[in-house]
């Protein structure tokens, strides 16, 4: 009986080799290895581990930081991220989920309404699918990535990510919004005092992509001013630097002009406004038609010098371009948007 006890205690020793431990059961029996495997001492350390390959990534995680918030969503703090999600609860439990080929009906998978309840097999919370697309935009980690800090499948993550970013491209939508010029002079910075009536300031910015397969596609795409493949989108935000515009893409070899004709953007404006933009926007004449005043810097090539009006405007016409600037510069930083599309 002492050697058995003997056995046992030796067995319970962490620092035992396999081999002994073989050597151990095989004096010991089945039935007593049974006994001493059940009163084993598992290490904390491996406790610990087993918790953390078990814990899912979600807002808790970062909720109680507004910095954590900022750094994984891009939005201000938890209440905002709250808010937008409980806004869209409703229809977000009611979405039809992309599934491979089905999903190649036009919107299939962005008709909510049409759904009194989320699919059977939904594993996620409408809460932690949203968190999940933000920290995709935010962080653009891969589905593989994400499958693994959400402990779930990639072909889930792939559903998911697939299905909400068309819903959130719909439900969204309205925040990117055209003031009235009434509502543009609540809030007008100093800045701005010299150019009266400013309903938008636009430029352009690009997205890199892949290089596509097609000789026509490559052409289309390929942008002379990033020397890659990029899609090109026209935006516009008010003199409070909100952003007021977005427009659909276009391949990187379009102008800015074309741009401007094709966004809608001159069926917005209004007679008597005033549009600012770099000097490269050659669209004076579009502008003209619907008495609209485009404000531009100052060209310098052929020029040795300028006349006095027009030094005077040239450093304030850089400090309210500025809005756009910074306005893209948000967008950028969801940083999806600022690596290579595949």
């Amino acid at each position: 009986m002492l050697k058995r006890q003997l056995k046992l205690d030796l067995w319970r020793t962490r620092d035992l080799t396999i081999f002994g431990r073989v050597l151990i059961i095989k004096s010991l029996g089945i039935s007593q290895l049974v006994y001493s495997i059940s009163n084993v001492e598992v290490p904390d350390y491996i406790v610990s581990t087993k918790r953390i390959q078990r814990k899912r990534f979600t807002i808790e995680d970062i909720e109680h930081s507004d910095h954590l918030v900022k750094l994984h969503t891009r939005l201000q703090n938890a209440e905002v991220l709250k808010l937008l999600a409980d806004k869209l609860r409703d229809k977000a439990a009611r979405l039809h989920y992309a599934r491979g080929s089905a999903s190649n009906t036009p919107k299939y998978h962005q008709q909510a309404e049409n759904r009194e309840k989320p699919d059977p097999e939904r594993k996620t919370s409408v809460e932690e699918e949203f968190f999940m697309n933000l920290v995709r935009l935010r962080q653009s980690l891969t589905e593989e990535d994400l499958a693994f800090r959400m402990k779930v499948s990639q072909s889930t993550v792939n559903r998911i990510v697939t299905t909400w970013i068309a819903f959130l491209s719909r439900e969204l939508a309205p925040l990117i919004y055209w003031p009235t010029g009434e509502e543009v002079k609540l809030y007008y910075p100093e800045c701005f005092k010299t150019f009266p009536n400013v309903k938008a300031i636009i430029d352009c910015t690009e997205v890199y992509i892949q290089r596509p397969s097609l000789a026509e596609a490559q052409a289309l795409t390929y942008s002379t001013y990033k020397s890659t493949n990029t899609w090109k989108t026209l935006v516009g935000c008010t003199t409070a630097g909100t952003v007021s515009f977005i427009s659909p893409g276009q391949g990187g070899m379009a102008s800015d002009r074309k741009l401007v004709e094709d966004s809608g953007i001159l069926d917005k404006s209004e007679c008597n406004d005033t549009c600012m933009a770099d000097r490269g926007f050659n669209i004076q004449d579009l502008l003209l038609s619907i008495d609209v005043k485009l404000v531009i810097p100052p060209f310098t090539k052929g020029r040795t010098q300028f006349v006095k009006d027009k030094v005077g405007k040239t450093p304030n016409i850089a400090r309210a371009r500025i809005h756009i600037e910074r306005a893209i510069g948000r967008i950028k930083d969801f940083r999806i948007l600022s690596n290579t599309f595949h």
